[in-house]
């Protein structure tokens, strides 16, 4: 059976290999880091993820919420929120995706694994 695949777009290359690190030991596979919502949605639809963690602030013109609307106008993958950003308009924005799950940031590892299972519907 083959391994979960997870996107992570963070800007934040410690915060990524942290994370990619985190999913790596708790068996899924990690695909190449995004640190744009364009090279997340290059990336997603050459790679074709099982589930997406998307931060909230990223470089580019595009943040992880106008990022995450793009993709699901697109394709249709789970997206969980990771972010140090929970001002009341961010939360409001992001909610109005509809995403499987918002994370604040730092998120142990318990918490991740659970919501990831939970957006995977396991």
């Amino acid at each position: 059976m083959p391994k979960t695949s997870i996107l992570v777009v963070e800007d934040e290359g410690i915060v990524a290999m942290n994370t990619k690190l985190a999913l790596i030991s708790m068996g899924f596979e990690v695909l190449p880091i995004a640190i744009s919502g364009t090279s997340a949605i290059k990336i997603a639809g050459r790679l074709k993820p099982d589930l997406i963690l998307m931060d909230i602030r990223l470089r580019g013109k595009m943040d992880g919420i106008e990022t995450t609307i793009k993709l699901k106008e697109i394709m249709d993958i789970p997206v969980i929120y990771v972010t140090a950003h929970t001002d009341e308009q961010t939360v409001e924005r992001a909610n109005n995706t509809n995403p499987n799950g918002l994370l604040q940031k730092p998120v142990d590892d318990k918490t991740l694994k659970k919501a990831i299972n939970k957006a995977l519907g396991k």
